[in-house]
């Protein structure tokens, strides 16, 4: 049970606050699509450190992506991070 109690307490430390927002926010829509907003622009950084990864043949072997597929992730993931500061600046 001692196991069991440290799960716990992380779920309560974890869900009240969440719980709490929700229960007090007038506009929850927003709420939402600004989290989307920031998840989409948070995310840029481990993708781009991805694209470089598997961009190595030293790291992946065989499982190389070429050089035309990862300029194309660079450029999608830009034009995302793009999207979500407009989308950030226009929301203030």
């Amino acid at each position: 049970m001692c196991e069991a109690r440290g799960f716990y307490a992380f779920y309560v430390v974890e869900v009240v606050p969440a719980a709490l927002i929700i229960l007090f926010m007038r506009d929850l829509v927003n709420l939402i699509l600004g989290i989307m907003v920031f998840n989409a622009v948070a995310l840029a950084i481990p993708t781009y450190l991805l694209i470089s990864l598997v961009s190595r043949r030293d790291v992946v072997g065989d499982y190389v992506i070429g050089r035309a597929r990862a300029i194309t992730l660079y450029v999608v993931t830009t034009a995302l991070i793009i999207a979500g500061i407009y989308a950030i600046i226009t929301a203030v």
